[in-house]
């Protein structure tokens, strides 16, 4: 498979500005993640997600955890270990059942009632950042179905942080509706 040292790096970055960003609760993220949940259309999930301060306990493990991958995968790189390596081509029967679930959780979220089509009304940042967020996995499955170890965990990156930002960026629809 691979040495893990770029997976250690990415995932670590992501866990820790997660962590971080859910467990201060910056901006309001924990609660708005928490009312995400309780919305997306994904039957049988709604009113059963968990409660805020289990949803800080998690990301502030993750907080933790993530600074000590990012430490792991320095360590691995400065030992000589390359970024990345990459992986083979992933079996396309498999890349074809991730693609029809991926496809299915892209038009399930970008529903009328759907999370990303909320997003596309607050403006211009939210629009760019629901869009990077949606193209990004098209790039995950590209990187996994070519074998290219790079693509994958760029697109991972960079919809991740689509995610986070819309996590954190302020809906004027709900400023307006505040007391």
């Amino acid at each position: 498979m691979t040495d893990g040292v770029g997976f250690s790096l990415v995932w670590g970055v992501g866990a820790t500005a997660f962590g971080w960003i859910v467990a201060t609760d910056f901006r309001g993220a924990a609660y708005r993640l928490h009312a995400w949940a309780d919305r997306l259309p994904f039957g049988g999930w709604r009113g059963a997600t968990p409660g805020i301060r289990y949803l800080r306990f998690v990301a502030a493990v993750l907080a933790v955890v993530g600074p000590l991958t990012i430490l792991a995968g320095v360590r691995d790189l400065t030992a000589g270990r390359g970024p990345v390596r990459d992986f083979g081509a992933v079996p396309l029967p498999f890349v074809a059942v991730w693609a029809v679930i991926g496809a299915v959780a892209l038009w399930r979220v970008w529903r009328a009632d759907g999370p990303l089509r909320r997003q596309w009304g607050g403006g211009w940042p939210r629009r760019v950042a629901a869009a990077v967020m949606s193209a990004a996995l098209p790039g995950f499955l590209a990187g996994a179905a070519l074998g290219h170890m790079v693509t994958l965990l760029v697109s991972w990156l960079v919809g991740g942080a689509a995610g986070l930002l819309l996590l954190v960026l302020r809906d004027p629809r709900e400023e307006r509706a505040a007391p």
